[in-house]
């Protein structure tokens, strides 16, 4: 079995708000998290992502992965 000990895996990409929903959910359910450029992607989005879309980023450990990607799609449907 590999070691994904310490590796991030992005589970989310696209507006700021929907990250912001996702983040909360992902803690409501004692999922840490990261999001990415969620401040840089309000201000001055082009330089953080091609043409200013899909700018903030929700990343979570490796073991995670999984079950993150779960709820994502969860809270799309």
């Amino acid at each position: 079995m590999k070691n994904d000990s310490g590796r991030l895996v992005q589970v989310f990409s696209g507006d700021v708000w929907k990250a912001k929903m996702i983040e909360s959910m992902f803690l409501e359910h004692d999922l840490p998290c990261m999001v990415k450029n969620e401040h840089m992607s309000s201000i001055e989005s082009p330089a953080v992502s091609a043409g200013g879309f899909n700018a903030a980023e929700v990343w979570v450990a490796a073991e995670n992965a999984e079950l993150a990607g779960q709820l994502v799609q969860e809270f799309f449907s």
